[in-house]
């Protein structure tokens, strides 16, 4: 059974941070090869964007994917 994304508090200001509290750093590179360096800038991504970018492993786009629905859910309540 999946769990709902946690929704944070505060958004994380860079994508490193971002990606460290998912735990996945390694992506961290290909982010900024497409220009994206805060999590803000990734919120409309979609899974194929993330396969374009070098995100191959199936279950670290989807992680990606529902922390970025969750960071969506944050910006919404602070509205």
């Amino acid at each position: 059974m999946q769990r709902p994304p946690q929704v944070p508090e505060e958004v994380p200001e860079t994508v490193e941070q971002w990606l460290e509290g998912l735990a996945l750093t390694d992506y961290v590179d290909n982010f900024h090869l497409n220009g994206i360096y805060c999590p803000l800038a990734a919120i409309n991504l979609t899974k194929r964007d993330l396969q374009l970018m070098g995100v191959y492993m199936q279950g670290h786009r989807k992680k990606i994917l529902l922390s970025l629905a969750a960071l969506k859910e944050s910006l919404f309540r602070q509205q």
